[in-house]
C-alpha cells in the first residue's frame, strides 16, 4: 500500500495518514523538516521521503513513543533525533533485535526487507524531561511529555 497524498492541516504543517502504524506530521520550519514519527515499513518510509522532495531537508525527527511502528525508520532520514528521555532509555536498552525485525517485515512489508540493507534504528541525541521547546527555522515546537505519545 503507497502512502496517501499529504493531508495539509495549516500552513507549512501535514501529517501522513491512512497507514499501517503511527501516523506521520510534517512541519516545513523554514530552515528545514520536522518529522513526527517515522513509518515503520520501509516501503512507507521510502515513499514518504519520495512525497518530501522538493522540501527543506528533514532536520529534526521527533519520536513520541518508543515502539517500532514510531521509530524503525529513522535511519531512512537525515537529521537530529529528538524524544522525551524514557523514550530514549527504552530504545537504548530494549532496540528491536535483527530477527524480530526480519520476521515483522516477513508478515508486514516483504517487499522492505530488501531495503533494511545495514539500517537500525537510531537512538535520540536531543532529549527532554517534561517538555522543550524547539525552534528551528521561522517556527516553535513545544514538546510536552503526556500520558501516551507525547
Amino acid at each position: 500500500m503507497a502512502i496517501p497524498a499529504l493531508r495539509v492541516l495549516g500552513k507549512g504543517v501535514s501529517v501522513s495518514l491512512g497507514k499501517l502504524g503511527s501516523n506521520n506530521g510534517i512541519v516545513d520550519t523554514g530552515d528545514g523538516t520536522l518529522l513526527i514519527d517515522v513509518p515503520h515499513k520501509p516501503t512507507d518510509a521510502v515513499a514518504l521521503a519520495g512525497l518530501l522532495t522538493g522540501q527543506a531537508p528533514v532536520s529534526w525527527i521527533v519520536h513520541t513513543d518508543h515502539h517500532i511502528d514510531h521509530t524503525l525508520t529513522n535511519g531512512f532520514f537525515p537529521g537530529t533525533v529528538v524524544a522525551h528521555r524514557q523514550t530514549r532509555q527504552r530504545l537504548a536498552e530494549d532496540m528491536p533485535t535483527a530477527a524480530f525485525v526480519d520476521r515483522l517485515l516477513a508478515t508486514l512489508d516483504p517487499g522492505g526487507w530488501s531495503l533494511m540493507g545495514d539500517h537500525t534504528e537510531r537512538v535520540p541525541t536531543v532529549v527532554f524531561g517534561e517538555g522543550m521547546s524547539l525552534r528551528p527555522g521561522d517556527q516553535a515546537v513545544d514538546l510536552r511529555a503526556v500520558a501516551g505519545p507525547t
